[in-house]
């Protein structure tokens, strides 16, 4: 993804505000907004977030064969069996890698761990909502149709779960891996 900053026109055209304004006769709080305010938000301020090509900024390592077939710790360093290709390695620029291994160091916390136990019973509910509901996609066009669906699809969640409650089925059964399957 790559954003390419573009200057805000300085005001909305006359026959777009004029369209604007007899499609939202009572007004539009975006509208307002921007009429009151101007622009909050630019392209210039979110530009340096984003690389000027288009691709993610990543440093890649080659290595030779000759130097990996030499090396002690080959079967450890890689899996190819080609003795003709040597190791890749594909590396985050050294901020973006700063700020993964911070964020990795608060969820290993025990604040970490606490906001994230807070955070399954969320993960879970999305997760049901998006697999055994079809919440993934809307099935209806407009805001209000929309929002039917998704006060539906939270009524079927807390029906199913009191289902389950009655029933004594837990809400969430351990999925069983194929190998584990194969195995019983």
């Amino acid at each position: 993804m790559s954003l390419r900053p573009q200057p805000l026109p300085p005001s909305v055209p006359d026959d777009t505000a004029r369209v604007a304004r007899s499609a939202f006769r009572r007004g539009n709080p975006y509208l307002l907004l921007r009429d009151r305010l101007g622009a909050v938000f630019t392209d210039a301020g979110f530009a340096d977030l984003y690389p000027a090509l288009g691709q993610p900024a990543y440093v890649r390592t080659n290595f030779r064969a000759s130097d990996c077939r030499a090396c002690l710790s080959r079967a450890r360093c890689t899996r190819s069996r080609d003795p003709h290709q040597g190791r890749v390695l594909t590396l985050l620029p050294q901020s973006e890698y700063e700020a993964l291994a911070a964020a990795r160091a608060r969820e290993g916390a025990r604040e970490g761990r606490r906001l994230y136990a807070l955070r399954q019973g969320v993960e879970s509910t999305m997760s049901q909502a998006a697999r055994a509901c079809g919440l993934r996609q809307a099935r209806y066009r407009g805001l209000a149709k929309t929002g039917m669906q998704n006060v539906a699809t939270a009524a079927a969640i807390n029906l199913d779960r009191i289902a389950a409650w009655f029933a004594g089925r837990p809400l969430a059964p351990t999925r069983t891996s194929r190998f584990a399957a194969i195995a019983a």
